[in-house]
């Protein structure tokens, strides 16, 4: 008898001594049910729709809803979630479509340290009035969340509808996302320090573009490019060592970057062109110094290229302005008040309005 029959005839023996339920094929999946609560890691497959409540409910750490490319889509109830993460660590969401929910497509309220990626979010929050907003993706006080190469459009009728919103959650990440032709902000971060808002799309919002404020010290906001928005293109404010860096904003109805109440930021190499106005610097509420504004270019806005302005005098002196490039502008090149340090090597031309600079000295 060769090896290989030998073989054959063990592993036969053994299978026919095992009992048929064995052998059997488990019975399927139930399929999921709208408002359903999830414990195990779960692969959708099928879509789950006409939900009249939420959609799914996270009840475990660390787990992974993948929609693997289906859809969950509700019915706009009021207060509706497409997934619900509420007080649940490491929790994954990934991988299809969410829809017509009223108050977010996802929500993470003290859930840290999770995931939401590759999602497409879309039509939330229709019909929402003054004092109810909602959100394409909401979090909530939830440490070191990622947000990730989600698209978010959220094309409603609604006093406010954002893409994504992130409070009180220090560290989170918000990358690669193209959050446009939502009614409001296409994103909002919010005491949310050392956070990171890197190489974003935020285009044609009915508000801005996205805004990085209130006490979010040390966040980054770099690489994001904002055409298009009703209103500002890039805001930051209110912070202490922020770095704006490399962010273009273009065809904006106001400022194409706006930044005020900063202390000890650096803004570099960002580009405003064809906005209302370039860049502006602004005093806030509490005064802004010892920023660093360098490497910027301020092009062929409607108003002033680069303004550093205040309300209140010297509450915007102290910061330092250099080897920034206005040229075409309809109003100055750049227009800084007395008390802010040239760093040199600022360049302006063909400004309509004479001089190029002011506060500065230009070439």
């Amino acid at each position: 008898m060769s090896l290989r029959t030998s073989l054959f005839i063990g592993v036969t023996a053994t299978l026919a001594g095992l009992p048929a339920t064995a052998l059997a094929r488990g019975p399927a999946a139930a399929p999921l049910q709208c408002g359903q609560t999830i414990t195990a890691s779960t692969t959708l497959t099928t879509d789950l729709v006409g939900c009249a409540g939420n959609g799914l409910v996270v009840g475990a750490d660390g787990i992974t809803i993948h929609l693997a490319g289906h859809a969950i889509r509700g019915t706009n109830a009021p207060g509706s979630v497409g997934i619900v993460v509420d007080g649940h660590r490491r929790v994954t969401i990934a991988g299809g479509t969410i829809d017509g929910f009223f108050r977010a497509g996802v929500s993470l309220h003290e859930s840290p340290n999770g995931v939401v990626r590759r999602l497409r979010v879309a039509g939330i929050g229709a019909g929402g009035v003054e004092g109810k907003p909602s959100a394409g993706i909401l979090v909530e006080a939830s440490a070191g969340t990622r947000i990730l190469d989600n698209s978010v459009r959220n094309d409603v009728e609604a006093f406010q509808s954002d893409g994504v919103v992130v409070l009180s959650s220090p560290g989170t990440v918000v990358r690669r996302n193209r959050l446009e032709r939502n009614a409001w902000n296409g994103l909002v971060v919010i005491e949310s320090p050392r956070s990171r808002v890197v190489g974003n799309r935020l285009a044609h919002n009915g508000n801005n573009g996205l805004e990085v404020n209130g006490a979010s010290d040390g966040a980054v906001v770099a690489y994001n490019r904002a055409p298009r928005n009703a209103q500002f293109g890039v805001v930051v404010g209110a912070s202490r060592d922020v770095r704006v860096v490399g962010n273009q904003a273009w065809g904006n109805g106001a400022p194409g970057v706006l930044l005020f109440d900063l202390i000890d930021g650096l803004v570099a190499g960002n580009h405003a062109r064809r906005n209302a106005v370039g860049i502006v610097l602004a005093d806030g509420q509490h005064g802004s110094h010892g920023n660093r504004l360098v490497h910027n270019r301020a092009v062929g806005n409607a108003d002033g290229g680069i303004f550093v302005e205040e309300e209140q005098a010297g509450a915007a002196a102290g910061n330092t302005l250099a080897r920034n490039v206005a040229n075409r502008n309809g109003g100055h090149g750049i227009d800084a008040v007395e008390g802010t340090i040239d760093g040199g090597g600022n360049r302006a031309h063909g400004n309509r309005t004479p001089p190029d600079c002011l506060g500065v000295t230009c070439s």
